[in-house]
């Protein structure tokens, strides 16, 4: 799959990656690349993105400001830097705390581009 290699280069390129998720919008995991060997608690993390995503469609709706595109979670020493793919896909770099949120957020623009190219055709 051409993803998978996109995801493996992309927790690759980063020191503090704990793994590079690719979920549908039902929080199905389509592809996963993980660091650190913890691949039942990134499923679970996986499971969530969805729900975060779909909160905060429905919060920005409501206050007619669109659609999200890129957002942020920091939840118990993990921080989950999270980009919107086209058809509700979401794809998703997650950082132990030490990482440089920056630098996190260009290399998830990077992949998140490649699989709208590569990936989905978009």
């Amino acid at each position: 799959m051409p993803f998978q290699s996109i995801l493996t280069e992309l927790v690759e390129a980063e020191d503090h990656a704990l793994a590079a998720l690719f979920v549908d919008d039902s929080g199905e995991l389509i592809g996963l690349a993980c660091a650190d060997g913890d691949r039942e608690r990134m499923e679970l993390v996986a499971a969530y993105l969805p729900l975060y995503l779909q909160r905060a469609r429905d919060a920005l709706t409501e206050a007619d400001l669109g659609r999200p595109r890129l957002f942020y979670i920091q939840r118990r020493g993990l921080h989950l830097h999270v980009e919107a793919l086209p058809e509700d896909y979401v794809l998703s770099l997650v950082t132990g705390p030490r990482a440089v949120a920056g630098a996190s957020r260009r290399r998830l623009a990077r992949a998140a581009h490649r699989i709208r190219q590569e990936v989905m055709h978009a």
